[in-house]
């Protein structure tokens, strides 16, 4: 799968692991981040719910005004008020929740509090979810340019307007650094079903789409006949010679089980490099350290998976590695991997660690829309994406991009902010999976397994 990389200006994010395709786990790179000044370039798990979360009713309402790549229903066409609506009881006190420019001072606006339930720090805001028993929450003043917005957990016309806007921040750092630049030709139905994808949300960019898929393609084949190239970027000797054995095509169905041979959280590699982790976001953060590179320089590939023990021990050694001694890979080889790690680390009960493939939007443009493969966990009562291809990454051009620690974004990130699915193609891990589009299912296949990603603003006890 290729894939493509972005930077977050929140913490100087980089994500790379989109894959702007034809409809498949692909992935490709783009241009480096625009806000490189914290980075090198060279040629605990937690219950996400909230403790007796804020109640309400459903209420209906239209979304306001937004770009077209904000959409605040899920994956299946449910609504935000439906979602936070639902198992939803009243009288449990007034949650408030507030938006604070990050820059502030948080405890400004929490010392009245009687209890804090939330608080995080999204890079470009900061978010506090917590209850005012016997004081009144701050409110927004036009005097005060820190707050944000200050609103009741159950004002579902509020909670979508911060959504909202929160999707918008980070769909603006992803066009602002032209990372969705590239629709690739690794997935099933050469250009059509992508096509299909940017015609139901942007009718008249549909053609435009297919010309640029088209050239890409013509393109993309013209390197994969050429191979890996050899690099030594590093000093380190880097001297095996690349598995050049490649992934077959497939169509979007196909991906999730294709996908289960490749989660391994008994192999001995892997269970070894789990125990070095003393939690969730130790081993979240070693998952972005390691380096993103295309399928088609690293194995003359349109599209390979690596089993976790190749991508971990000898991805580093490979001759064509633009980051030797490190490991590399695309979405999936990270995807699978980081999967295979968190089962092997027992931070989650294995059926709680699944690996994700869909269509997503990583961006405002209509070709910002592709596949791409993430893992995700189940916290609490829902599950939540980490994606691990947020990170140091390696361009076709042979420049890579290292960030230091602190620039990378938190595991549970996007328990606050909506991840961009536009559509599942399903889930899978080792033992289990889920089929979005037929419904095919393992036999032993838990409920949740077939609920969507949320936000921790829509789940309730």
């Amino acid at each position: 799968m290729h894939m493509f990389r972005i930077s977050h200006s929140w913490k100087t994010v980089v994500l790379a692991g989109i894959v702007l395709v034809t409809v498949g786990a692909g992935c490709a790179p783009a241009s480096p981040p625009s806000s490189a000044s914290n980075a090198s370039v060279s040629s605990n798990a937690q219950d996400g719910t909230l403790p007796e979360a804020e109640q309400g009713g459903q209420q209906e309402g239209t979304p306001p005004a937004s770009s077209p790549a904000v959409s605040l229903e899920d994956a299946s066409g449910t609504s935000l008020a439906e979602r936070v609506g639902k198992g939803r009881k009243a009288g449990l006190g007034t949650r408030q929740v507030l938006l604070i420019d990050a820059t502030c001072d948080v405890a400004t606006y929490t010392k009245e509090a009687s209890e804090v339930l939330r608080e995080k720090d999204l890079g470009t805001y900061a978010i506090v979810i917590a209850q005012f028993q016997g004081s009144t929450p701050p409110a927004v003043s036009e005097s005060d340019a820190c707050l944000k917005m200050s609103f009741p957990l159950r004002d579902i016309q509020s909670l979508r307007a911060m959504l909202t806007l929160l999707q918008e921040d980070f769909q603006g750092e992803l066009t602002e650094t032209n990372a969705s630049v590239m629709i690739q030709d690794d997935l099933p139905g050469g250009c059509d079903e992508v096509v299909e994808q940017i015609a139901k949300r942007f009718p008249q960019a549909a053609e435009q789409a297919r010309a640029r898929c088209e050239a890409l393609k013509e393109r993309q084949e013209g390197e994969q006949q050429g191979g890996g190239e050899t690099y030594d970027s590093t000093g380190a000797q880097c001297t095996v010679a690349p598995d050049k054995t490649c992934s077959p095509g497939m169509s979007s169905e196909q991906y999730p089980k294709y996908g289960m041979s490749f989660v391994t959280p008994s192999d001995g590699t892997v269970v070894a490099e789990a125990k070095k982790y003393a939690d969730v976001g130790a081993m979240y953060l070693a998952a972005q350290k390691r380096y993103w590179q295309s399928d088609t320089s690293l194995f003359g590939c349109s599209d390979k998976f690596q089993k976790p023990s190749y991508y971990l021990a000898t991805s580093p050694t490979i001759d064509s590695s633009m980051a030797c001694a490190a490991a590399v890979g695309d979405c999936d080889d990270k995807a699978v991997s980081f999967a295979s790690l968190l089962i092997a680390s027992g931070f989650f009960e294995p059926s709680e660690v699944r690996v994700a493939m869909g269509t997503v939007q990583f961006g405002k443009r209509p070709t910002d829309i592709g596949g791409h493969a993430w893992t995700e966990v189940y916290v609490g009562d829902h599950w939540i994406p980490v994606d691990a291809t947020f990170g140091n990454v390696c361009q076709d051009n042979g420049t890579c991009t290292t960030y230091k620690d602190s620039d990378f974004v938190d595991w549970d990130y996007f328990n606050y902010v909506e991840y961009p699915v536009i559509e599942y193609w399903g889930w899978s891990n080792d033992t289990m999976y889920y089929i979005s589009s037929t419904k095919e299912t393992s036999a032993n296949l838990p409920a949740y397994w077939k609920e969507e990603a949320k936000t921790i603003y829509e789940v309730a006890k």
